[in-house]
């Protein structure tokens, strides 16, 4: 993992002020380390990539990865305090990759209280920004936002 990691940040290892503990996470396991739980789910992707959800404290946050919503990640995401969806694109199909329309249908259906549109394409983001903002405000059941760096959310 340090060795992939190193390939694409070719000094992080010697700008990390802490250790790096790797654990496995296979869809169907409940992992607990330091009084917090890990589950994961396959997420609709061209590479494996797996969902996860976290919980600690009575609260979760459900973090989709990078790709489609698909019924493993539904039932993983189910009553979430936040999900974190990868939407690319606002409505249009892209191989791999999730839509912020079906991420807000994502996040009703899974009853999640707050969802955060992330890895929305650049180009997306700046062109349709207006649409998208649109989109998120008529969800009445569920507060949408496209968090940007320094963002804080209580949940």
């Amino acid at each position: 993992m340090m060795q992939t990691l190193k390939l694409a940040y070719s000094s992080i290892a010697d700008r990390l002020a802490y250790d790096i503990h790797f654990q496995t996470v296979e869809p169907g396991e409940v992992v607990v380390a330091a009084g917090i739980t890990w589950q994961s789910a396959v997420n609709g992707h061209s590479q494996r990539d797996l969902a996860v959800l976290i919980e600690a404290g009575g609260k979760s946050v459900f973090y989709s990865g990078d790709g489609n919503p698909t019924d493993e990640t539904l039932v993983l995401a189910s009553g979430a305090d936040l999900v974190i969806h990868e939407a690319f694109r606002l409505d249009m199909d892209s191989p791999g990759h999730g839509t912020i329309m079906n991420c807000i249908d994502f996040a009703r259906r899974a009853q999640a209280r707050s969802l955060a549109l992330v890895h929305i394409e650049r180009n997306e983001r700046r062109r349709r920004r207006e649409d998208i903002l649109r989109a998120s405000g008529e969800v009445g059941d569920l507060t949408v936002f496209m968090p940007e760096p320094g963002d804080e959310v209580e949940i």
